[in-house]
């Protein structure tokens, strides 16, 4: 029990530390790419967003944490209640966070036109908004696994989908030069989409051994971003069924929430597989026009 503990503790406090010095660095770096006037919007929609993450997630974790626990506590005969309860939070969670995100989605021209007084800040408000679902279901999913006394999972996921995120913002940052601040920081806050479908190809695609994965960005005409996502693994055998909220192969360590969220994220998700062969996910985006002062 007391070494669990330690490992346990080791490694949300490494992971902790990677992150936040990750974060330092990718903000050093934004500071120098997007200039005095894109990190002064950029830090203007922080403003905003935090209010709706605060919305989206605050006391979730704790809350999962404590549920969680009673439930596992019992007798192994109770684990259909506690896996009940499980899949009652995280419904919970994802209803919290569409309701967050339904609000600052709502409030995006609002808030930028009334609040910050820069209408180029919308569309990195609605851009950011897409990732409170999974912010919320996220919350749930610490709490369950500080609950089971098991977070390597959680710290793996988060290093993967921070991974995932940085190297997106500095692709498209260096790919955009040149273009409006109001995009190329809606650009900035819109990569959860993208970490949340990559780690889903990780942990399902290769469960027991590496493998390749490549993601493809592409501008189309009309202003509509297409993200492909294909790996060589052991593909889904039903994808119609893998697409249903809850439903998951990857034991109960999964939330079987990952298609959910990317499709609350995208204008449009394809997903195509084969058994033994990998899987191929197609999905897009439409960016928003520039929008002049």
């Amino acid at each position: 029990m007391r070494q669990s503990y330690l490992k346990n503790a080791a490694l949300l406090t490494g992971s902790d530390v990677v992150l936040r010095l990750a974060g330092m660095g990718l903000r050093i770096w934004l500071a120098n790419e997007l200039g005095g006037e894109g990190m002064g919007l950029y830090q203007l929609v922080l403003a905003v967003y935090s209010l709706f993450v605060t919305l989206a997630t605050a006391g979730v974790s704790v809350a999962a944490t404590r549920l969680m626990a009673e439930e596992l506590s019992g007798p192994d005969t109770a684990r259909g209640a506690a896996r009940g309860m499980l899949r009652r939070l995280l419904a919970a969670g994802l209803v919290l966070g569409l309701f967050a995100a339904a609000l600052q989605l709502a409030t995006a021209d609002l808030a930028a036109r009334c609040w910050l007084g820069d209408v180029r800040a919308a569309g990195a408000l609605r851009v950011s908004a897409l990732g409170m679902p999974w912010m919320a279901v996220s919350a749930v999913l610490r709490g369950f696994f500080i609950a089971r006394r098991h977070v390597a999972p959680n710290v793996f996921s988060q290093l993967t989908e921070q991974t995932v995120r940085i190297a997106l913002v500095a692709l498209a940052l260096t790919r955009t030069e040149g273009l409006a601040v109001g995009v190329r920081c809606m650009l900035v806050l819109g990569a959860t989409a993208v970490s949340e479908a990559v780690t889903n190809a990780i942990v399902h695609a290769y469960p027991d051994s590496l493998g390749k994965v490549v993601m493809k960005l592409k501008i189309l005409k009309g202003g509509m971003l297409e993200i492909i996502i294909r790996d060589w693994g052991c593909g889904i055998e039903n994808v119609e069924q893998a697409r249903r909220p809850m439903y998951t192969t990857g034991g109960s360590e999964r939330s079987g929430m990952g298609f959910t969220i990317m499709e609350s994220f995208m204008d449009s998700l394809k997903v195509r597989s084969v058994a033994g062969r990998g899987t191929t996910v197609v999905m897009k985006k439409k960016i928003a026009p520039r929008i002049k002062r």
